[in-house]
């Protein structure tokens, strides 16, 4: 509504304009007009869809809060989010490629391989890391992200 009145009154002082034969000032007009426009309906639409592009993160982090045990660690493989790290407010480890992520487990499971390790990310991404659906607890799936919870032990390096 507010973008369609600062266009019409845009329109109007156009028009008004054109009249009077000030025609130097239309160009004028018009840029105030997509300015204003720009500021009072773009800026307050992108806040909004920012929050439904998050709302799956946010989401999914609500799980994890929920779900997790004191001690597990929380992995995530995908791109960086550091959204995911405000929303859980805890700290979370962040790797792109699930052999990254492997070879992190499979050190961590040296230290201690007792309790699980929440992880979340694109469920193709759990195959990647050499995960079975089996093998560990389906917890929630949230638009192109799954949530899951994995028994430290399964990165234990056979001998």
């Amino acid at each position: 509504i507010r973008g369609g009145l600062i266009l019409i009154t845009a329109a109007i002082v156009v028009g008004f304009l054109l009249v009077k034969k000030q025609t130097s000032w239309i160009w004028s007009t018009n840029f105030i007009g997509l300015v204003a426009c720009l500021i009072f309906t773009i800026n307050p639409m992108m806040f909004l869809v920012d929050q439904e592009r998050q709302l799956p993160l946010r989401q999914l982090a609500q799980t994890i809060v929920e779900v997790r045990q004191p001690g597990e660690e929380i992995v995530m493989i995908s791109f960086e989010k550091p959204s995911l790290v405000f929303y859980t407010q805890q700290q979370v480890e962040f790797f792109r490629r699930a052999t990254n992520a492997r070879e992190y487990l499979e050190k961590v499971v040296q230290k201690d391989s007792s309790g699980n390790v929440v992880m979340i990310g694109y469920p193709k991404k759990f195959i990647h890391v050499g995960l079975q659906p089996g093998q560990y607890q389906y917890l929630d799936s949230r638009g192109a992200y799954q949530l899951g919870k994995v028994p430290k032990n399964i990165f234990l390096k056979k001998q």
